[in-house]
């Protein structure tokens, strides 16, 4: 739903633009660009109060607030003028005579053989404050070669440079599917910045064909490589090189975690900037068995999260929350199991070597803990040996008397 439409200004629209997306090859000149985009929305009969260039990663975006006075002047819409003049232009109207705008637009670039697609959008004053900082990180972002930056650097670049601070939420807020942050937040020097295109979300199920798909192709990339290994950070470009786009979603799972679960495929490193996908483990013939192997793997991290809390115990309810803080990742139940209502407590009877019991939790109720199973190992008896120090400090022992024998006789002198 659209928001309340803005206090009424001289020649300010309904917080509605028009966006050019464009390649990012066919942006190379800005100027002859310019003029298409002109040439194009005057053919249209549509007018402009401001145009943005916006890059992206892969494209540039031209973005195009409707002037709506000139604009319906020209087009002879007398009532959408004397609505907007009198501030009385609902937005449903707004919003329809901006989509006119834009397929009349469109048409325009079919006509001109001009591939481009056009978009509509809102712009309320803080979404323009957002597109601003989204617009100088991007810019900031573009000018480094391997587009991806060191978190701690591109923060004092940015200040240096637009004389602003900026925090990791302002970029999650302006610069969501665009650019993010990678990395554990409680260690920012291992935190990087980097293009959404590098990193993105993946709409993947747990078994369904495109994760097959996926796999079978990330496997020939690797082994295709001298050194059998692929950094993270370029594995997508590689990727779309030799396969063809992924499939993204802005509801997916991110590509870190995919590769984690991946069956064949190991993660090597720490930083972010210097993770290699690498192969390693088994690779399952049938879903069967790849959802075993992922069984497998979220039970190894389940007995890694309890060994690091005391008697290896923690309450159910945490595991989820536990899991995510010291993984940096989170998990979903049905990744795992098939059955649709699963829960957590399904899924860790399902895992070896844990347990849970109920117990008196911390503030008096009852409750499931989860624990580890841990079984000591039986060793062969062997008779206990001192150790070398307290073998030379045991006494002697005593002289037993040797057994007297008859001494020869010998002949007496005569």
């Amino acid at each position: 739903p659209l928001s309340p439409p803005p206090p009424s200004t001289p020649g300010r629209p309904h917080g509605k633009i028009l966006i050019f997306k464009i390649p990012e090859g066919e942006a190379e000149d800005l100027q002859r660009l310019n003029a298409v985009v002109v040439a194009i929305r005057l053919n249209a009969f549509v007018k402009a109060e401001q145009l943005i260039l916006w890059h992206t990663f892969s494209e540039l975006q031209v973005l195009l607030r409707v002037d709506f006075v000139h604009t319906a002047t020209i087009r002879n819409e007398q009532m959408i003028k004397t609505l907007y003049e009198k501030g009385e232009l609902r937005p449903q109207a707004a919003e329809q005579f901006v989509n006119m705008c834009s397929d009349a637009i469109t048409v325009q670039c079919q006509r001109e053989k001009v591939p481009w697609e056009v978009t509509t959008c809102g712009w309320s004053d803080d979404e323009e404050q957002d597109r601003i900082t989204r617009s100088q990180v991007v810019e900031l972002l573009r000018r480094y070669s391997q587009r991806w930056c060191k978190w701690g650097s591109f923060k004092e670049k940015f200040n240096q440079t637009y004389n602003s601070a900026i925090s990791e939420m302002c970029v999650h807020n302006a610069c969501k599917g665009a650019v993010q942050i990678l990395g554990n937040p409680d260690n920012p020097q291992n935190q990087v910045i980097v293009f959404y295109e590098l990193s993105p979300l993946l709409r993947i199920s747990p078994h369904s064909p495109a994760l097959s798909v996926l796999q079978k192709n990330l496997l020939k990339l690797v082994s295709s490589q001298a050194e059998k290994r692929v950094k993270l950070l370029k594995i997508v470009p590689l990727y779309r090189e030799t396969f063809g786009s992924l499939p993204v979603s802005d509801r997916g799972k991110p590509l870190q975690e995919v590769l984690q679960e991946m069956p064949g495929i190991s993660l090597v490193g720490v930083k972010p900037w210097t993770i290699h996908v690498t192969l390693g483990g088994s690779v399952p013939k049938d879903p069967a068995a790849g959802a075993a192997h992922g069984i497998a793997k979220i039970a190894a991290d389940f007995r890694e999260l309890l060994s690091h809390f005391p008697n290896s115990t923690l309450p159910l309810s945490h595991i989820q929350q536990e899991y995510q803080t010291y993984f940096h990742h989170s998990f979903r139940v049905s990744d795992y199991l098939q059955n649709p209502g699963a829960r957590m407590k399904e899924l860790l009877e399902a895992c070896e070597g844990i347990k849970m019991k109920e117990v008196k939790l911390p503030n008096g109720k009852m409750g499931t803990a989860v624990y580890l199973n841990q079984q000591p190992k039986q060793q062969p008896s062997k008779p206990p040996q001192p150790p070398p120090q307290q073998a030379q400090r045991l006494p002697p022992p005593p002289q037993q008397p040797l057994p007297q024998q008859p001494l020869p006789q010998q002949p007496l002198p005569q």
